[in-house]
């Protein structure tokens, strides 16, 4: 996990730069083919306050393609987006700096991960 390599919200592609980003911790996707588990562990340098994780299965070029955040209206259309707030799994308020989950469902496809978190300098004890 980097800290600090976004920044590209304003390009056309928004883009990471991760030549900019600190190492704040590790995040470990494991898949076996019916349950996915996502686990992450953050530096003590920083304190985790929200996880946004986007995974779906599916193949590349699916309509809608898994490779990009997508949901589905009331209507049926569906909207891709950039917002972690519209991905599959969202946890705020976080006071951990571990966090853990496992979803299942998955059918033995290709999955696509997309992990965001947001983190703050860690305050002093």
């Amino acid at each position: 996990m980097l800290a600090g390599a976004g920044g590209g919200q304003n390009e056309d592609p928004p883009q990471c730069h991760p030549e900019s980003g600190i190492s704040a911790g590790t995040t470990t996707v494991t898949y076996n083919g019916s349950l996915v588990s996502i686990s992450m562990n953050i530096s003590s340098d920083f304190d985790l306050t929200q996880v946004h994780v986007w995974v779906a299965e599916g193949n590349a070029g699916d309509d809608p393609d898994p490779r990009i955040p997508h949901y589905q209206k009331n209507n049926g259309d569906i909207v891709y987006t950039l917002s972690p707030g519209k991905y599959t799994v969202v946890d705020e308020g976080l006071t951990e700096n571990t966090w853990n989950t496992t979803l299942d469902g998955f059918g033995g496809r290709d999955i696509y991960v997309i992990v965001h978190a947001v983190v703050c300098p860690a305050l002093p004890q």
